[in-house]
Order: C-alpha cells, then structure tokens, then sequence
C-alpha cells in the first residue's frame, strides 16, 4: 500500500511514467470488472478511456490513495453507470445500478475439463452461481478475487460494513448448502476466473 500510495502521488504531480504503470497494472482487472456488467467491448473500452483521460486531466486535484486498485473499481463503475445512464435513460441511479446483471461465469479459456464428473461440478457450480443475487456475485468477487476488504466493499457498493458481512456470508451458505464445501473451494478457485 506503500507503493501505491508514492505510485500515487508520482502520477499526481505529472509523472506520465506512474501514469502509464497504473494503467497497465490495473487496465486488465478494469476491464474484467466491467465485463461483468456489460458485455459490448467497445462500450468497456469507451468507459475505461474516460476514466483514465479524466484522472490525467483532474490528476491535481484527486484525493491521495494508498489503494489505486480500489479508486480506480470506484470510478470505473460511477462511469459505467453514468455511461449506462445517459444511453438507456435510466431514471433511478440506485435502482438501475443495483439490478444490473453482475456475470460470474467460468473461464472457457482456462477450464479444460475431460472427465465428465468434473463437468458435472462445474455445471453444479455454475448453477449455484446463478442462483446467487446480483449484489451476492459482485461483494463475493470484490471480496475473494480482488481481495478488497470488507470496509472497502461497504464503500464502492455505498453500503454499510455489517450489510456488507450479512451479505458474503448469506451468499456463501447459500453455496455451502448446494455444494460440498471441499469440492466447492477447489472449483471456485481452480477453474473459475472472475
């Protein structure tokens, strides 16, 4: 955190080099994260370009971080909804954002299952996964694939810190109780990619 909070303050004094490293650390895990919103390409690729062309211009003028992975998911996801906004009309920005799709779906790229016992727990996962609220997929993705904490969580998703623990844990015994807890670990973390 150290790091990140001197990357920071590098890239807000118009260090273009500490730009540049931030935009390639964080660029793929971004696009990713809106990925799990939208699935139109250039529209990601059109959010993305606006949040890193409006923290260069308002680079003098941004809050000092210690956490760039987490202020970058911020303002990537109040530009997604701002985009999303604008292009659908949506009236009600709580409500709009809060029923968005929020995929977590297996990676086809890295899941190479031959034996069909193993396809079956992935189908068996998969549909666990999609029983799960919305809200449930992005906290359970935030929380234990971008390791954000849970005070952080409670703040991207504008939640308070207890809502955010009763929510990962409704979710997780949600899945413990449709899956073996062993089987469902090494799943989740072997072949799946959020």
């Amino acid at each position: 955190m150290k790091y990140d909070k001197q990357l920071w303050q590098a890239f807000k004094q118009g260090d273009r080099g500490a730009y540049e490293q931030i935009y390639r650390q964080n660029i793929r895990l971004l696009y990713e994260y809106a990925y799990r919103f939208v699935v139109d390409k250039q529209f990601i690729n059109d959010c993305l370009q606006d949040v890193f062309v409006d923290i260069w211009e308002k680079r003098e003028r941004l809050s000092d971080t210690d956490n760039i992975k987490f202020y970058l998911i911020k303002a990537l996801r109040n530009r997604l909804l701002r985009s999303l906004e604008n292009s659908r009309k949506l009236t009600n920005a709580e409500d709009s954002f809060e029923n968005l799709p929020f995929q977590l779906v297996a990676s086809f790229e890295t899941v190479l299952i031959e034996e069909q016992q193993q396809e079956a727990l992935l189908r068996q996962l998969q549909n666990t996964l999609n029983q799960l609220s919305e809200r449930q997929k992005e906290a359970i993705y935030l929380r234990f694939y971008q390791n954000m904490s849970y005070e952080e969580i409670a703040s991207l998703l504008g939640m308070e810190q207890q809502s955010v623990y009763n929510l990962i844990f409704r979710a997780l015994e949600s899945l413990r109780k449709k899956m073996n807890v062993t089987t469902l670990i090494i799943l989740i973390f072997t072949y799946f990619r959020f």
